[in-house]
Formats: structure tokens, sequence, C-alpha cells
């Protein structure tokens, strides 16, 4: 009579364990299917162009360029049609022909790319990120020193101490416009910072890329195809995220300039 239970039993869950594995509802029946292509290079430029390309200078410093984005992503998942298309110069195929270009002039006809010249190379494909990113920092750090200059003369104005008309007026709006520019230029900054890092990420895994489909059959055999994965994966990464500290030294030296 167990046997028969167990047997009865087994078998029922046996197929409840099939029919749930092979059900596909409409959907994933759609965007699982293996003949259809990853990315669809087809998709629309019109409402999907790069709205951060086309917008405003408003739309970039309130980050408004994002609205339509996040009122879509707050109603339904995001699709790939729903996400806007990168600025030119921000895109792989934008960038790496700047880049190859770059290093083209510096190798002045050799084939040969040194650390130095691929550094320069890079550096020219984010010089205006580089050189904005060093403004809104130094801007944040003097911000940032406002608070602690003007902390004893709001305690003398709170202990009844009056050396000007409206000086509590003066003392108020001076903490709050320096918060506000601190906040709006910590945040251009991070985003510059992280466009710059994506930026020279994407130019070198193309370049690694591009260089791994004409590289021969001996080459291969010193390095291999995990090898040439592992420089796009994390060697590159690293570079990008190397924009996240290129203004650390001389920000240190200015922060205790004026802390002094």
């Amino acid at each position: 009579m167990f046997f028969v239970s167990d047997s009865v039993s087994g078998f029922i869950g046996l197929f409840l364990c099939f029919v749930g594995l092979s059900y596909k509802t409409p959907e994933e029946s759609e965007t699982n299917n293996l003949e259809e292509p990853l990315l669809n290079s087809s998709v629309a430029r019109g409402e999907n162009a790069s709205t951060y390309e086309n917008a405003s200078f408003f739309s970039l410093l309130t980050f408004s360029w994002m609205n339509s984005v996040i009122a879509k992503g707050n109603k339904k998942a995001l699709d790939l049609e729903d996400v806007p298309q990168l600025a030119s110069i921000d895109s792989a195929r934008g960038v790496y022909p700047v880049l190859l270009n770059k290093l083209e002039s510096l190798s002045n006809g050799d084939n040969q790319i040194t650390s130095f010249g691929l550094t320069k190379a890079l550096l020219y494909i984010v010089r205006k990120e580089v050189v904005i990113t060093g403004l809104l920092a130094l801007v944040y750090s003097l911000s940032s020193f406002v608070g602690p200059y003007l902390i004893e003369a709001f305690v003398q104005y709170l202990n009844g101490q009056r050396d000007y008309k409206n000086q509590g007026f003066v003392l108020v709006a001076a903490f709050l416009v320096s918060k506000i520019i601190g906040c709006f230029t910590q945040r251009h900054w991070y985003f510059k910072l992280q466009q710059a890092g994506i930026r020279a990420r994407s130019a070198i895994v193309a370049m690694i890329y591009q260089k791994g489909l004409t590289i021969s059959g001996e080459s291969k055999q010193g390095n291999s195809s995990g090898e040439i994965i592992n420089f796009m994966a994390v060697d590159a990464e690293r570079i990008g995220e190397y924009a996240w500290y290129m203004h650390d030294f001389w920000l240190v030296l200015v922060q205790v300039g004026v802390a002094l």
C-alpha cells in the first residue's frame, strides 16, 4: 500500500515539475527566442534619440533630461526600446575612431603603441570632462568651507551680537546658497567622472576586441581567449574606475591650503 502511494506521489511530482519547466508565458516565448539577435540594431531614433545630447542647459543642470525614462520606469519595466540612445561621443562606435586616430598620430607611422601614448590618447578623448570635473571639484571644495567659516559669526549672532543690519538674513542666505552650489557641483562632478570613466573603458574594450579579431593564430598561442576577455572585463574596468581618483592629489592640497 505504501509502495503504491509513494509511486503515485512520485509520478505526480515529476509530472508537475515537467509542466512547470516546460510552460512559458507569451512574453517569455517572445523574449527567449534564440533566433532573435541580442540587440536590435533597428531601434527607432526618433523618440529614443539621445536626450542628453539634445538637452538644453537648464535640462542638463537639473538632470531633467532623465524625466522621460524615470516616468516610463515608474509605470512599467523598461525595455530596450524605452532607453534613449547614447550621445555619439559616449558610444563605442563614436569614441573608438577618435582614439584610433589619436594613437595613429602619436605613433608617427610606427604600429607600436606605448603606455605613454595610450595614456595621452585616453586623456584626449576625455579632456573636456577632465577640465569640467576639475572645476566642479574645486567649486565643491570651496563651497564646503563656507559653513565652517561662518559658523562663528552665526553663533555670535544667536548670542545677540549684531555687526550690521539684516545680518541673520545674510548668514542664512550664505549657508543656503553655498549648500545649493555644493549639491549641484557634487552631483555633476560625480556624473561627469562616471561619464569619462565609461567613455575610456568603452574605447579600450573596443580596441581590445578589434585587435582580437585581427590577431594571428600564432599570436593567439601566447594570449588565450580567456586572457583577452580578462583584459576587457578587468583591466579596462580599472582604467574606467581611475576617473574617480584623478583629482584627489591636488584636491587634498587645495583643502589643506584653505584649512590653513
